[in-house]
C-alpha cells in the first residue's frame, strides 16, 4: 500500500495521511490539520465559543443555576464541592483573582453580613472553639502543635496562596470516631486533598 504525505495547515509538518482525520471533501480525504492541531485548535475554538456564549447570556445562565440549585440544593452542593475539590487550583485562582478585583466590595459584603447576622457568626467561630478545646486533653503538648501550624504557615507563604491546611487524621466531629486536638492527631496535608477527605477516617464517616 503507497503511504501518501500531506503538509498540515497549522505545524507545517510533512505526516501521511492516517495522522488526519477523514474529511469528505479535503484534499486526498483528509482534513487540512494534522490530529494534534486540530485538537488543540478545536480546544481554542470551543473555549472562546464557550467564554462568548457565557458573556453574551450571563442572566440566563445565571438563572438556570439557580433553577437547578433550588430545585436540589443538597445535589447542587454536592457538585460544586465536588468541582472545587477535583479542580482546586483553578478554583483557587479565579477566587483571588475575583477579591482582588472586588476586594472592597467583598469587605464591605463581608461587614454587612456580620453586622446582620453576628449571631451566626458567634455560633459558627464558638462551635470550633469549643471542639478544639474539649478535643484537647490537659497532657497535650500544645507547644508542638502550634509547631505544626507555624510550619503550615510558612509552607503556604511560599507557596504564595492557601495550599497546605492542617488536617486532624481522626477527625474532631466524625460519625463513628472523634480524635483529639494534639500533635499526634496532625499532620500537614494538601488542600485539595483535605478537601475531599471531610470528616472520614480510613473510609468511615
Amino acid at each position: 500500500m503507497t503511504m501518501v504525505f500531506k503538509q498540515c495547515v497549522i505545524c507545517k509538518a510533512e505526516k501521511d495521511t492516517t495522522n488526519f482525520h477523514k474529511k469528505q471533501h479535503g484534499k486526498y480525504g483528509v482534513s487540512s490539520r494534522c490530529k494534534p492541531c486540530d485538537y488543540e485548535y478545536s480546544k481554542k475554538y470551543w473555549k472562546e465559543s464557550s467564554k462568548r456564549y457565557r458573556e453574551k447570556n450571563r442572566e440566563k445562565i445565571r438563572a438556570n443555576s439557580r433553577a437547578i440549585y433550588l430545585a436540589n440544593p443538597q445535589k447542587a452542593n454536592e457538585a460544586t464541592k465536588k468541582s472545587r475539590t477535583k479542580h482546586y487550583d483553578k478554583h483557587l485562582a479565579y477566587s483571588r483573582k475575583y477579591e482582588t478585583e472586588n476586594k472592597e466590595a467583598r469587605l464591605l459584603k463581608s461587614r454587612m453580613y456580620a453586622k446582620n447576622n453576628p449571631h451566626k457568626v458567634a455560633a459558627i467561630s464558638s462551635k470550633r472553639r469549643t471542639k478544639q478545646k474539649n478535643a484537647t486533653p490537659i497532657w497535650s503538648n500544645i507547644e508542638m502543635t502550634k509547631r505544626i501550624y507555624k510550619l503550615r504557615d510558612r509552607l503556604n507563604t511560599l507557596a504564595g496562596y492557601i495550599k497546605y491546611h492542617v488536617d486532624h487524621v481522626i477527625p474532631l466531629n466524625a460519625k463513628l470516631a472523634s480524635g483529639l486536638h494534639v500533635h499526634e492527631n496532625l499532620k500537614i496535608e494538601l488542600a485539595s486533598v483535605n478537601m475531599s477527605k471531610r470528616n472520614t477516617f480510613e473510609g468511615v464517616n
